[in-house]
């Protein structure tokens, strides 16, 4: 080996740091190899002694693999449970989410009365009282006129809505819903309701409509009572329903034909109404008989403006239980010495 005048060299097999390491010596391996050379072959094992060699080897190598499919099963089972937790703790997250966010924001409506046994799709039986926040999903069973399943919903915007049986309505906001399947009749009060379906947005001009999408969304039909509605389809077409027609749009297009504000089609939703729907035990006789005429779809008139003067100061009993609407017009115009009629969707009072 020539080691140059330069510098330090490394040093192969050690450190160029620390203790100086020997350089081998070639004389030294050739005696070593003479000395092999000399002792000749080496002897082989006995034959119990490999046996005995070869079972601990086997051995060894069968506990190696048992070793590791432990290994594999345990992270496989690790990595199951691992899995089933954040799946847990994402669900309990949202839970918890899902009720933080109901105690930051109000609720877009409150279900105000019940006939028969609607239920949310949590089959949850509804109640008077019971709040509902945008994103809920409001179902009705199916019913019939024996046994209807209806309720009727307040929304935060003033606007009531009642569901016949068999509806599916989407919470949206105060004023936005989305009708998948079912009916919904409409009394505005003044607010502003959008009402989506799949077959265009039903925004309301007046107050008093009807909206039904048909089980297998075949088809819509809007009924208007009172005031007016504006359907605008996918293309923003607009098209409006007045009072006293019936819309009903299929996939070859639309009809409108004439409708009675008072006819029997009107019936269901006569029949879903609050047991009191006035705010004092006693109301006024005149905004009883405003009350009976909208719900029945008739225009109120007096014999006389002096009789409608006379009775101005007038009370009547407000509770009305399940009473039909002729039922309660005789009792109050009876305990007022009236009479009324009605003729031609006109509430008459004498």
């Amino acid at each position: 080996m020539n080691i140059q005048d330069s510098g330090p060299q490394p040093i192969h097999g050690g450190s160029q740091h620390g203790s100086p390491q020997p350089i081998d010596d070639p004389a030294e391996d050739d005696t070593v190899a003479r000395l092999l050379k000399a002792a000749g072959h080496r002897p082989p094992a006995p034959s119990e002694d490999a046996a005995i060699i070869k079972a601990a080897a086997h051995a060894e190598w069968q506990q190696t693999v048992r070793m590791e499919r432990q290994r594999r099963r345990f992270f496989r089972g690790a990595g199951g449970l691992l899995a089933a937790a954040a799946a847990a703790i994402l669900m309990f997250n949202t839970n918890i989410g899902d009720r933080l966010l109901r105690t930051v924001t109000p609720p877009v409506a409150q279900v105000i009365a019940v006939n028969g046994q609607p239920s949310t799709d949590t089959q949850l039986a509804f109640s008077p009282g019971q709040e509902l926040w945008a994103s809920d999903v409001v179902t009705t069973a199916d019913g019939d006129r024996t046994r209807p399943s209806r309720l009727v919903v307040q929304m935060a915007s003033g606007a009531t809505l009642r569901l016949d049986s068999g509806t599916r309505l989407l919470m949206q906001s105060k004023s936005e819903l989305k009708l998948e399947s079912g009916t919904v009749y409409v009394d505005s009060r003044g607010a502003k309701i959008e009402l989506q379906t799949d077959w265009g947005m039903v925004t309301n001009v007046g107050t008093r409509y009807e909206v039904r999408v048909a089980p297998d969304n075949s088809w819509l039909r809007v009924r208007v009572r009172e005031g007016a509605v504006q359907i605008a389809d996918s293309q923003a077409k607009l098209q409006t329903v007045s009072a006293g027609e019936e819309l009903t749009a299929t996939a070859d297009g639309s009809v409108v034909n004439k409708l009675s504000p008072c006819g029997p089609e009107w019936q269901w939703a006569v029949e879903t109404r609050l047991e009191n729907p006035f705010d004092v035990e006693e109301p006024l006789l005149l905004d009883a008989l405003e009350w009976a005429a909208a719900e029945g779809g008739w225009q109120l008139e007096f014999a006389s403006q002096a009789l409608a003067r006379a009775n101005a100061a007038t009370t009547v009993f407000g509770k009305i239980g399940n009473s039909s609407l002729e039922d309660l017009l005789h009792n109050w115009t009876r305990s007022s010495n009236l009479n009324y009629s009605i003729e031609a969707c006109v509430l008459r009072i004498e």
